[in-house]
């Protein structure tokens, strides 16, 4: 897939990644729907993320140089019923688990969440941004003619 990313780039292009991740850790809304989501797939690997990340992941170091890198944290708004469709595609459920688990996971989901949280709420996420230019002939830094 790396050699498609770096045929699309336009010469001197970018690759912009951004990435979303709910903290559970600051979060009491989050945390209560991992445990939720742990119940049922116990074997999960995304559960408890601490909140930190890798600056340059290992997958882009041979074909990418890093550009810049921006991390904040914001609330992001959701209600009851966005909430619960953003947690059943998360992989811990909806990836995972056949049609009539994530259909009880849900339900279950939504009682948690009538009891737990108000209708309208924010998560706190912690949001990132990636700039990588590709590594490559254009890399070469040439003289200026004196």
């Amino acid at each position: 897939m790396i050699p498609l990313v770096k045929m699309w780039l336009k010469p001197e292009g970018k690759l912009v990644l951004t990435h979303l991740s709910w903290l559970p850790r600051k979060d009491p809304i989050a945390q209560a729907s991992e445990q939720l989501i742990l119940r049922y797939n116990p074997h999960w690997s995304d559960a408890d993320f601490p909140g930190s990340r890798t600056i340059q992941p290992a997958w882009s170091r041979q074909d990418f140089r890093l550009v810049t890198y921006h991390a904040y944290e914001e609330g992001l708004p959701f209600t009851r019923a966005s909430w619960r469709g953003r947690i059943r595609a998360c992989r811990g459920i909806g990836a995972a688990l056949p049609v009539d688990e994530v259909a009880r996971f849900d339900r279950e989901h939504d009682g948690l969440l009538r009891q737990i949280a108000p209708e309208t709420f924010t998560i706190l996420h912690q949001v990132w941004l990636h700039a990588y230019t590709p590594i490559g002939d254009t890399d070469i830094v040439q003289a200026s003619p004196s």
